[in-house]
């Protein structure tokens, strides 16, 4: 249990009298679970969300966060818990304008501590991640003979690939079922080719159970994935790549696909699908 809380009350002085806010609130939330908090105008929203995010003290009750009582806990170590437990997602932006996007996106990891590099890199990469995201129209999810397959096959950036095996890495495979990366060549790399190929090669490495590389420039992505460990396939032609996956891929598996437009992936994947099992 993440979350639990128990008789909560939350009281305000109101000239002679006292506002009961919140009155013997009761309230658990797992581990990955997903909660909205609902109701009209006036009926204690934000004070009981002031009250899970540590902003506030309540007046009464019990308040178990990771198994800590945070109602013991005096302001320095609320501020704390804030630093390191939670987070805030704020309905306006609340950038500071004399900072760069990037900048905005690494001033939180100043608070808790991280160096500047770090943070900087961290920065970079959920940067990368959010404008993943937000092209989701690009990103299509389809369930096929037991295999989650996502696909991502008209552009290919380092910065995009990196979030994409980020996804990849989320994602729970079924029982038995291993992480995919099918990767195509980074065309829009021009010269930059070799190096930008290396290091989505490693970065498979931390995400994936198995690289399949398609196309000539993604050789040296092969092989950098293939020195930290990771299985991998490296396939010249896109019947090669169906033809390896057709034989390979079992149920439970999760199969990221991504690569330039021009590597025609989209098509490999169509030839799968219709060699697959439906079920």
């Amino acid at each position: 249990m993440i979350l639990e809380m128990r008789d909560i009350c939350k009281d305000y002085p109101m000239g002679k009298g006292v506002a009961h806010i919140l009155k013997n609130v009761n309230l658990d939330v797992e581990e990955g679970e997903y909660l909205a908090i609902m109701g009209p105008s006036g009926s204690g929203k934000t004070t009981l969300m002031n009250l899970i995010g540590c902003l506030d003290v309540p007046t009464s009750g019990s308040y178990l966060l990771g198994g800590r009582d945070v109602t013991t806990c005096n302001n320095k170590q609320l501020a704390e818990v804030r630093n390191k437990e939670l987070g805030f997602v704020f309905q306006s932006f609340n950038l500071l304008p004399k900072l760069t996007a990037l900048e905005n996106v690494a001033l939180p990891l100043l608070y808790g501590g991280v160096k500047k590099a770090e943070r900087l890199e961290r920065a970079r990469a959920a940067r990368a991640l959010a404008s993943y995201q937000t092209t989701g129209m690009r990103q299509n999810i389809v369930q096929h003979g037991g295999v989650t397959f996502i696909e991502d096959c008209y552009n290919a950036s380092p910065d995009s690939m990196k979030a994409a095996l980020q996804i990849l890495h989320d994602r729970q495979p079924g029982p038995g079922g291993r992480r995919i990366a099918v990767l195509g060549d980074m065309l829009e790399l021009g010269a930059a080719s070799e190096p930008g190929h290396r290091q989505t090669g490693k970065w498979a490495a931390d995400a994936a159970d198995l690289l399949v590389a398609y196309g000539p420039l993604s050789a040296a992505m092969a092989e950098a994935a293939r020195q930290k460990g990771l299985q991998t396939i490296h396939c010249q032609a896109a019947e090669e790549v169906v033809e390896y996956l057709r034989q390979n891929v079992r149920p439970g598996d999760v199969v990221l696909a991504k690569a330039s437009h021009a590597m025609k992936l989209d098509d490999v994947l169509k030839q799968l699908y219709a060699a697959l099992p439906n079920a």
